[in-house]
């Protein structure tokens, strides 16, 4: 027999009360409002208040657990992410609308007896009727993740997908390096590559990016580092363009990994960590809409939340001296949006916005979506 120890987080529990209690408490809303002259009319009203206000926590419940939820899911695929990102949105914005319908009702309890009770009564059930719209679309999303793409159900077997042996050919991913444009932008670089082609090493003594023959936009880039002959710091890329890129970095020096917003100039840290013992991880940054996520070896280690820029380059970037052996082939999956132009002009932009000195260092996150997952 299975009980509730058998679930991995609540979320799936609480979320049904938010949408049964909302669509009730607009029903309640309405009944109250067309009897407010009869007798009963003013129980009514307080009856309908009360259910108004329990929807709107349980909406704030049924949000804060599945913030909890994402946060335990490891890793996912990036179509997926793309639609928890959504899901975590719309969420967001129930929760908002629902909140307003409250504290609107609490009002017109709290002035019961006044002309303007009736009007904030009626702004409740404007409310209402779009946290009804929006809990059936977020529904819908949750539902997509969880019957569409298996999160939840069989998350965990998609993360432990077992690598090939050691000593395999590698298969597919001979030769991945290929499609890749090395562009040393200070100092020098060079790719080793073993005699099988997918062992690959790269050589730096400055700054370096290795980019990626396309652009992307929701995309999640893995790549397994050894980097135990380096000293400095290594990044995933992502949305490398004109307007800025994001980073999963990791500072060899410090043994912290961060998660990095370069827009305008300007350098952000949304997050960072430790990270985990061992000279070898395997590394995975997630870019869904404003939502971003670092991992390694399949653990979330930073999170953090930016407005998305548009599609752009994908890849690595290092800065440091010393051999980074890429372990496995930089797998990147996602939207792909088109052929990056690379060449020099990548370098150029990386060196003009990468790494500018006094750069902010923020170690929240920024807008609504800081509240999406």
């Amino acid at each position: 027999m299975t009980g509730l120890t058998e679930l991995p987080n609540l979320h799936p529990v609480i979320v049904h009360f938010p949408i049964v209690l909302l669509p009730l408490a607009l029903l309640f809303e309405l009944i109250a409002l067309v009897r407010r002259k009869s007798h009963d009319g003013s129980t009514l009203s307080t009856v309908a208040g009360l259910v108004t206000i329990a929807a709107a926590l349980a909406v704030g419940a049924a949000w804060q657990l599945g913030r909890q939820a994402a946060g335990g899911l490891g890793v996912i695929p990036i179509e997926a992410e793309s639609v928890l990102a959504e899901h975590a949105d719309l969420g967001w914005w129930t929760l908002v609308v629902a909140g307003i319908a409250a504290v609107v009702r609490l009002a017109a309890l709290w002035l019961a007896r006044a002309p303007a009770a009736l009007w904030l009564r009626a702004g409740t059930v404007v409310g209402l009727v779009a946290a009804c719209g929006l809990v059936v679309v977020t529904a819908d999303h949750g539902g997509a993740l969880v019957y569409g793409h298996g999160v939840g159900v069989r998350s965990q077997a998609i993360a432990e997908t077992p690598e090939p042996a050691a000593g395999e050919s590698g298969g597919e991913n001979a030769g991945w390096w290929s499609s890749f444009r090395l562009v040393p932008e200070q100092g020098t670089a060079s790719l080793e590559v073993d005699a099988d082609g997918v062992g690959v090493a790269l050589a730096i003594d400055g700054r370096s990016v290795l980019l990626g023959p396309h652009e992307a936009g929701d995309v999640a880039v893995e790549a397994k580092l050894g980097l135990a002959g380096f000293e400095g710091q290594v990044a995933l890329l992502h949305h490398f363009g004109p307007q800025g890129h994001g980073l999963l970095e990791i500072d060899t020096a410090t043994r912290t990994i961060r998660l990095v917003d370069v827009r305008d100039g300007r350098r952000k840290v949304l997050d960072e960590g430790t990270l985990p013992a061992g000279d070898a991880p395997l590394v995975r940054v997630t870019a869904a809409g404003q939502h971003l996520k670092g991992f390694v070896d399949g653990e979330m280690v930073v999170h953090g939340h930016v407005p998305a820029l548009p599609p752009g380059g994908v890849g690595l970037l290092a800065e440091g001296r010393g051999r980074i052996e890429l372990l496995s082939a930089v797998e990147i999956t996602g939207e792909r949006t088109g052929m990056h132009a690379g060449g020099e002009q990548a370098g150029h932009e990386h060196g003009a916005s990468g790494h500018e000195e006094g750069g902010e260092h923020d170690h929240g996150s920024d807008d609504h979506g800081s509240h999406g997952h």
